[in-house]
């Protein structure tokens, strides 16, 4: 595939291949707006979609698509607020910056998984069980929202881990 730009406006193409039948699936081109790529975003993986067979998923890449453009910052600066997992004051930002998403952009997997990791270190600093609670209910949430997702599994296989259940743990990992 090949995305083009002339000024403001993009155009994305693709062919897809079948390589084990050396076979040409089907191809399409579609235009919109540098200032509107998530809905031409969107038009592709409709178009993909199409052309495969399959179920255009638009929910799901709405719910992915962030309200804020800063999001995806702040998401990356939980992250790293959660590597410094031996400091209260740095957990306590990772806990603010996921409620924060959560709040803003809506029922997002990887949020609500990051929430529950944040959770789990906070239970192991305080020993308060509550932060183990909360971690459940973040990866109840996470795995309700997008089983399939990495970071869900992460969190569930952390949760585990956490809560002794060994096989389960590495299951999930």
């Amino acid at each position: 595939g090949s995305v083009s730009q002339a000024g403001s406006q993009l155009r994305v193409s693709y062919d897809l291949l079948d390589p084990w039948r050396d076979a040409d699936v089907g191809r399409d081109t579609l235009d919109g707006s540098a200032l509107q790529v998530f809905d031409l975003e969107d038009e592709v993986v409709k178009s993909v979609s199409r052309t495969l067979g399959l179920a255009a998923e638009t929910a799901v890449t709405r719910a992915l698509r962030p309200h804020d453009p800063a999001a995806e910052d702040r998401y990356r600066q939980a992250l790293a607020y959660l590597r410094r997992n031996d400091n209260e004051a740095s957990i306590d930002g990772a806990v603010s910056v996921f409620e924060r998403l959560i709040a803003s952009e809506g029922d997002v997997a990887r949020y609500h998984a990051g929430l529950a990791r944040a959770c789990l270190c906070k239970q192991v600093l305080t020993e308060e069980r509550s932060w183990e609670n909360r971690a459940a209910a973040a990866c109840e949430q996470a795995q309700r929202l997008d089983p399939r997702a990495p970071e869900t599994w992460l969190a569930l296989g952390q949760l585990a881990l956490h809560t002794g259940r060994h096989g389960a743990a590495l299951e999930q990992f």
